[in-house]
């Protein structure tokens, strides 16, 4: 019976194949034919003699496909031997294969790694480790953890070509890996225009520094831990030495090198005295973080825009914060030269005495814009405290605090306040208690300081309690400040 299938079936093909050798899908059906008889006969009929031989499809490069780690040499890695090439190889090869723009996975197995300046110049490369990445063990065998202590400028980064281009790159991202580099400068992530990246899962050991986005578009950072940072741990910035998307100068609403819509969630470190935790610069526009927690360090937001802009719509804008958590820095939160900061359900502490404020906000290299840019407080449902002058200093027009708790001020003995208006119009203050809070012994603090140059203000159901004094005012225009319902001396 076998014999006679055998001999039907390669009939059938062999007059297949002859008598239709240049219609491709009859050349199709002999090689679908002959693999069907291998399999269930173990040999392989082919076409007559001078058949076309089939051709067969391309191969697409999947995504998701693992590139080739051929080039890391056998038992690697191995924790002390330099993989950097090897990491850049498998790099360069998702860059190129298929001839494409790149776009590929690679893939670091479970072990610990050593490499650095790993440069990534194609759209779509994913760089992903096992594990979780941003555990709080110091070494796991299950997971990948990579030794950047060697790196010179980066351990990795994302960059097109002829940079600063035209374009960015797309889809760019890191996942899943524990980074060690105790005795390097430089950092650990740079990300440098780039659009609809990532960075998640991800702890960093005593980072000099963290991650940069520069010039980047859409970009979210989540699940990450920097444990002893010790220098810029997430650093946002955008300029204007990019190009317009027609190949000419930059604007300001067309650019390659400013940076649009930044997403920070579940972000923890714990810092050295001169780390910095969020540094945000320049042509940096809409950053919304939720569920940001740092401890220590020199600074918990910073944000700052270099003089000599047109104005200040050149500056950082729109800046949001949700549970946002800053202990014990030196300045939690400095805000100079910026358009409209949001905090909801913050808790903001300064270290005591050697903080001047706990939240500041000024205008440094600019004036106040004719069109609205500039300034722009909301703090919400908030918590500051600890500082050595008042916890709160503005100079700049359009501050609203509302259901707050303000306390711990004045420890120097300054004559400061919770909230200092040094200048400004149009604020406002609500339902906000002051100078103590339950179980803390008050400071010799007043609620609420109006400066000279301070005007139109608000003040609606403050609870001065256990201040020195309530409100000082000292307006040039006295009368623009009004209180109702307030509660205390």
């Amino acid at each position: 019976m076998a014999e006679s299938i055998r001999a039907i079936t390669t009939l059938a093909d062999r007059r297949r194949c002859a008598g239709k050798r240049s219609e491709t899908k009859h050349r199709w059906l002999c090689v679908i034919i002959g693999a069907a008889i291998t399999s269930l006969f173990g040999v392989a009929e082919s076409c007559a003699a001078g058949s076309v031989e089939p051709t067969k499809p391309p191969q697409v490069p999947s995504f998701n496909a693992p590139i080739d780690a051929s080039a890391c040499p056998s038992g690697q890695p191995d924790g002390t031997t330099d993989n950097s090439p090897c990491v850049q190889s498998m790099v360069d090869a998702a860059c190129n294969v298929g001839g494409h723009r790149g776009g590929g996975l690679v893939l670091l197995w479970p072990g610990h790694w050593k490499f650095h300046d790993i440069t990534i110049r194609c759209d779509g490369v994913h760089v992903k480790g096992t594990g979780i990445g941003n555990d709080s063990m110091a070494s796991n065998s299950q997971s990948t953890s990579v030794d950047c202590s060697d790196l010179r400028d980066h351990c990795i980064q994302f960059i097109p070509h002829e940079f600063p281009a035209q374009y960015r790159m797309r889809g760019a991202s890191v996942e899943g890996i524990r980074f060690f580099n105790s005795r390097s400068s430089g950092r650990i992530l740079d990300f440098v225009q780039v659009e609809d990246g990532y960075a998640k899962n991800i702890s960093m050991w005593e980072p000099a520094g963290g991650i940069r986005l520069y010039g980047v578009a859409t970009f979210s950072l989540s699940h990450i831990r920097q444990w002893g940072a010790r220098g810029t741990q997430y650093e946002i910035m955008g300029d204007l030495s990019g190009k317009a998307s027609n190949g000419k100068a930059c604007t300001l609403g067309d650019c390659s090198t400013r940076t649009d819509w930044v997403f920070l969630e579940d972000l923890y470190s714990a810092a050295f005295s001169s780390s910095e935790f969020i540094y945000i610069h320049d042509q940096a526009f809409t950053i919304e973080g939720n569920r940001l927690a740092n401890e220590n360090g020199k600074s918990g937001l910073k944000v700052t825009c270099a003089s000599g802009r047109p104005n200040l719509s050149y500056c950082p804008q729109y800046i949001i914060m949700t549970a946002f958590t800053v202990e014990y820095a030196i300045a939690p939160v400095d805000l100079s030269d910026f358009t409209w900061f949001r905090c909801f359900s913050c808790y903001l502490a300064g270290a005591g005495r050697p903080t001047n404020h706990v939240l500041k906000a000024q205008l440094t290299h600019y004036a106040q814009g004719k069109d609205g840019a500039g300034g722009g407080v909301t703090v919400t449902d908030t918590q500051i405290y600890g500082a050595g002058r008042s916890c709160v200093y503005t100079e700049v027009t359009d501050v609203t605090i509302s259901g707050s708790q303000i306390y711990g001020c004045n420890i120097a003995n300054v004559t400061a306040a919770g909230v200092e208006f040094a200048g400004g119009t149009q604020h406002h203050v609500t339902s906000t208690t002051f100078c103590k809070s339950i179980g803390v012994a008050p400071t010799a603090m007043s609620g609420i300081l109006v400066n000279k140059g301070a005007s139109q203000i608000a003040i609606t159901a403050p609870m001065y309690y256990g201040c020195a004094l309530g409100l000082v005012n000292n307006s040039a225009s006295p009368g623009t400040v009004t209180t109702v319902n307030g509660q205390g001396p």
